[in-house]
């Protein structure tokens, strides 16, 4: 009842080991052999990061296009932005960055100026 766990868990691992062959045959096929696995809107973006490291940018952009109820997850965008990037498309790659960093800001000073304020003026709180 574990496998979903295992799997995931131990395609993460290898990832950051640097084995991504072995986290992407962990990965492949993973919503469809485990349907109710609480990692199915993970598993994506993992499985995109996975490729870009195989220097597959194509595939992680199928990968995220199959999945499109992952989309609003940061996680998701920053792999869209990466595949973009990757895939030399710079102005698309920099729109999903901003809107990256607009929508999930790093932390409280990361505020856009109140409209019609010069850059360097405090940010409303």
């Amino acid at each position: 009842m574990l496998a979903d766990y295992a799997d995931f868990l131990g395609a993460e691992s290898n990832h950051e080991a640097g084995n991504d062959a072995t986290a992407e045959t962990l990965l492949h096929g993973f919503a469809d052999r485990y349907p109710d696995s609480i990692f199915n809107t993970q598993a994506p973006e993992l499985e995109a990061n996975v490729l870009l490291s195989l220097n597959d940018p194509a595939g992680a952009q199928k990968v995220l296009a199959a999945n499109p109820g992952s989309a609003a997850r940061p996680g998701y965008q920053l792999a869209q932005g990466q595949i973009a990037l990757k895939l030399n498309q710079n102005e698309e790659a920099e729109r999903i960055f901003k809107h990256l960093l607009l929508s999930h800001p790093l932390g409280s000073d990361a505020r856009l100026p109140a409209p019609g304020s010069p850059p360097w003026a405090p940010r409303p709180r």
